[in-house]
């Protein structure tokens, strides 16, 4: 094994998180450059960790280079990362890409890979944010449990294909999926909904099918939302940072005639109305900083412990192939975004809220 991963970051927006992933694991990965159009973040970022800023691929000796993280937009979003991953595999660099892109590239980068004697790995990201990996794993067991039976999701366009990874690694799968939009004609509602089954499973979906040409991240109405039901109640991820809530199921106690008896009980009676699994509450700059950061570093450690070991991770490469033909056919049935203009926004916090005191008059 060696000391250390010599790593060439590509791009300095989302790659920004990459950087400082390298730098809390600075004990295995070492950043040697930057690729990038230029830019005076980059140039900052250069001077920061006294490494060369490329701006193009040719300026690489890509023989002193490792790893690279294509964290540039794919063809699928107008992007020349996937340009950069058949550039970088052809030339026996491993490759740890930023999702989303389109299931024929990544079929063709991971048959690349295997013919180059490299590795690839299509990062999706939020799977290893802590919360998200929690309410993974208690689905799983809720699924044990007690059978899910139906499934209510939100989020925004930006993070569909993000959605579907969440809800396809929850359920243990996605296939069988069917999809049909609901009209939504006379309504201006800036969520679209569509109906449908995952893995045999009823699902609705509300997704903000909208735009803005500029800053588009700044303009989501929400990220990531799921509730699982089934017959003994519903949990739920509230958003994408948390917090997880579990809702038990009533039911009544009843005497001896099965009539509804407020003086009986049974063993739902000592159940809580509701439990919240908690992350703590953090700001979004600490949101970014750590647990963003966070997810990264356990995905380059993960990619780099099956490159060391020389394995490839079959089971998730098909399981992605499914979590990719299942967003795209989601896709598809939703059309095309609206675009639309930035909107207003306030930071409007609790208290804000509560002022005045519960006044119902």
């Amino acid at each position: 094994m060696q000391n250390k991963y010599k790593v060439l970051v590509c791009g300095v927006g989302f790659g920004q998180f990459y950087i400082k992933a390298i730098e809390n694991i600075s004990k295995n990965f070492e950043m040697v450059g930057i690729l990038s159009n230029g830019s005076e973040l980059s140039r900052e970022y250069g001077r920061k960790y006294k490494v060369p800023i490329y701006t193009t691929l040719d300026e690489v000796d890509l023989k002193q280079i490792d790893l690279a993280c294509v964290v540039i937009g794919s063809i699928l979003i107008g992007g020349i990362g996937s340009d950069l991953v058949k550039k970088l595999l052809n030339s026996g660099v491993s490759v740890i890409q930023e999702q989303p892109v389109h299931i024929k590239e990544y079929i063709d980068f991971l048959k690349l890979s295997k013919g180059k004697r490299c590795f690839y790995k299509l990062n999706t990201f939020y799977p290893n944010l802590r919360s998200v990996d929690t309410f993974i794993k208690m689905s799983r067991n809720l699924n044990a449990l007690s059978q899910i039976r139906y499934v209510s999701a939100q989020c925004s366009i930006h993070v569909l294909f993000t959605l579907i990874d969440i809800i396809g690694r929850a359920l243990g799968g996605l296939k069988p999926y069917n999809f049909k939009k609901i009209s939504m004609q006379n309504m201006e509602s800036p969520f679209e909904i569509v109906e449908g089954y995952i893995k045999n499973i009823p699902i609705c979906i509300s997704v903000q099918n909208q735009m803005t040409s500029k800053n588009p991240d700044n303009y989501m109405l929400l990220m990531h939302k799921i509730s699982l039901t089934t017959n003994s109640g519903s949990l739920t991820l509230s958003g994408t940072n948390g917090p997880i809530i579990w809702e038990p199921c009533l039911d009544k106690p009843t005497d001896k005639n099965n009539k509804f008896n407020l003086e009986e009980k049974n063993e739902f009676s000592e159940l809580k109305t509701f439990e919240i699994m908690e992350g703590g509450e953090v700001t979004y700059d600490n949101m970014m900083k750590l647990s963003w950061v966070e997810a990264i570093s356990k995905s380059l450690l993960d990619f780099t412990n099956n490159m060391n070991a020389e394995k490839v991770n079959v089971r998730e490469q098909q399981y992605l192939i499914s979590a990719i033909e299942t967003w795209q056919t989601l896709s598809k049935e939703l059309g095309q975004s609206d675009t639309i203009q930035p909107y207003e926004k306030v930071a409007i916090q609790m208290k804000d809220l509560l002022q005045g005191g519960n006044n119902y008059e």
